[in-house]
């Protein structure tokens, strides 16, 4: 007889187990092996159904509390089962149904954690899963979805991977969206800290945070983990490394329309690497930026997607470095990047903007786009050892290097191409060095002093073809100005063009001689167009009447008058 299982649709059946049902599971010789649940809720809710046995209180060990799941008490009696290897969240009760599923999900986690299972939750079509609470994340915890819809309606952190300083965290958490139902509200999707060796963050969609994720507090230490394949959508920030984050990688995940920005790394987070990414239309907001380095050490930003990123203020760069009080940021590669900084409505963006930064290098990117601001823009100063190298930039590119920035900076442009690009300096006695050795040998200046720009050299500056082999013509020009006329020339040699009377003069003797003289009897110079003479004589007869003669004579004088003003005829 025991070989029989009492049958059960729903949980709440097996929890209304009459006393007769309960005795017949008692005993030596019980009349049931156990109870059979077909599902949850209804039949055939759950994967599949399940056995409960029963446990004789007096001569067994009490297994704990109810979970209602892996333990459920009935009337001071209790019945268990033990799930192996994948634990499917429906048999803990977890519903599309419910408006909460806070305490059941966490009931849930705390078991597998005990038992090392893996925690499976299932996509059921368009249905989501509703939280009012927080999920608390342990030492050992590893879910599964299926592009499952986690749905969050409180004001508090969403999920909490927090370990403490003696139990570390190794959660490994995949293919789930992870949606705030109500953004005024101030919610972090993930709150990360005390995590390390290699805690998987994966195939993870957080939509519509205040913060999608926090990784590291204060002086809590988290490291050494992996968010990869993720996305940040529509949430005002994305992902935000603290202080104490270290070894963290954010690899082949997708930020898009993140309104203040989509990754930050601040207050000495170190070791930190962005690979691989995409990230479009984030930091939309004035002061916003798709990547925010605050105090940050160690930056890996490699191979990377950017389009269209950033505000049209001038303050809202694509990269963008922040730390007005406090220490610098050091060591950040930006290298193998895609940087489109925007095609619409982009006056006024910028690329990438270095503020107290040390050893930056800024290295076979490629730069793109119309009618911005600055691919690069150096004019916050407080900049040391940047390198650029293997860039490409184009046609619509400009680079910002203003007098204020270039204190204690060095730009090494090794084998950068420039297509039409802008290089921009401003300030009086601004100056731009070329040199082919760091001791500024064999070195040729431009600098602009007393609104002059002035080109200087050792020897001859060399004007030729592309291919440098033919037709190369060398020109000592010193100066050459555009709009108006200085007062004294700088030096002889010096060309200026007048804008007064549209003149060209080059300076002899401290003075400026016009190269482009009026024309006088003996020497050739400039002369208008002769007005127009109108025909004023009629078409001659055969026989000249004196009206006609007297005509000609009057239009030939007119012509020599016309002549006279153009100065083409001498008076």
């Amino acid at each position: 007889m025991a070989n029989q299982f009492l049958i059960k649709n729903t949980m709440q059946d097996m929890k209304n187990l009459s006393a007769i049902e309960i005795d017949g599971l008692k005993g030596n010789n019980p009349i049931y092996a156990g109870v059979e649940l077909l599902g949850y809720y209804e039949k055939g809710d759950t994967p599949e159904s399940i056995i409960y046995y029963y446990v004789d209180m007096e001569n067994e060990q009490d297994p704990g509390p109810s979970d209602d799941a892996s333990i459920v008490e009935i009337s001071g009696n209790k019945l268990v089962h033990k799930f192996l290897d994948r634990l499917h969240v429906q048999y803990f009760g977890v519903s599309d149904m419910l408006p909460d599923n806070t305490s059941k999900l966490n009931k849930c986690i705390a078991y597998a954690d005990t038992n090392n299972l893996i925690i499976i939750i299932p996509n059921n079509g368009n249905a989501k899963y509703m939280f009012n609470g927080s999920i608390n994340i342990l030492a050992n915890t590893k879910i599964i979805g299926n592009k499952s819809y986690l749905t969050y309606s409180g004001d508090d952190v969403f999920i909490k991977c927090k370990g403490t300083a003696t139990k570390y965290l190794y959660p490994n958490i995949q293919d789930l969206i992870i949606e705030k139902l109500n953004r005024d509200n101030i919610g972090i999707g993930m709150h990360v800290t005390y995590t390390r060796n290699n805690g998987q963050f994966t195939n993870i969609t957080y939509v519509g945070w205040d913060l999608a994720v926090k990784y590291g507090d204060n002086l809590e230490l988290s490291f050494l983990s992996t968010f990869s394949h993720c996305r940040f959508t529509n949430n005002k920030k994305g992902i935000v490394l603290l202080k104490e984050s270290n070894g963290v990688t954010i690899e082949r995940c997708f930020f898009d329309n993140n309104s203040e920005y989509a990754i930050a790394v601040t207050q000495r987070a170190s070791s930190i690497n962005i690979l691989n990414c995409e990230l479009e239309n984030n930091g939309r907001q004035a002061g916003g930026c798709a990547i925010l380095l605050d105090e940050a050490q160690a930056v890996l930003i490699q191979g990377n997607y950017c389009e269209n990123n950033g505000f049209t203020d001038g303050l809202s760069p694509i990269i963008k470095f922040s730390s007005d009080t406090g220490l610098d940021t050091i060591g950040v590669f930006i290298t193998n990047n895609y940087f489109n900084v925007g095609t619409v409505n982009s006056e006024g963006k910028i690329g990438i903007q270095p503020y107290k930064t040390q050893d930056l290098y800024i290295g076979n990117n490629r730069f793109y786009g119309t009618t911005h601001s600055w691919d690069i823009d150096f004019s916050l100063g407080s900049n040391t050892k940047i390198q650029g190298f293997g860039n490409s930039f184009s046609s619509t590119s400009k680079i910002n290097l203003p007098a204020a920035s270039l204190s204690g900076l060095l730009y090494d442009a090794t084998n950068n191409q420039f297509y039409g690009t802008q290089l921009k300096l401003y300030g009086n006695n601004t100056k731009l060095v070329l040199t082919d050795r760091q001791n500024n040998n064999s070195s040729a200046t431009i600098d602009l002093l007393n609104d002059r720009l002035r080109i200087k050299n050792q020897a001859d500056i060399i004007f030729s073809q592309f291919d440098g082999k033919t037709k190369t013509v060398r020109i000592p020009i010193t100066y050459v100005a555009n709009s108006g006329l200085p007062a004294t020339p700088y030096a002889d040699g010096e060309l200026a063009f007048d804008t007064t009377g549209d003149i060209l003069r080059i300076a002899k003797n401290g003075e400026w001689k016009a190269v482009n003289t009026d024309a006088t009897l003996i020497k050739r110079g400039i002369v208008y167009q002769a007005a127009a003479v109108a025909d004023t004589t009629n078409v001659p007869s055969t026989t000249y009447a004196q009206s006609e003669v007297h005509g000609i004579l009057t239009e030939l004088r007119e012509l020599k008058a016309t002549l006279r003003i153009a100065g083409i005829l001498a008076t």
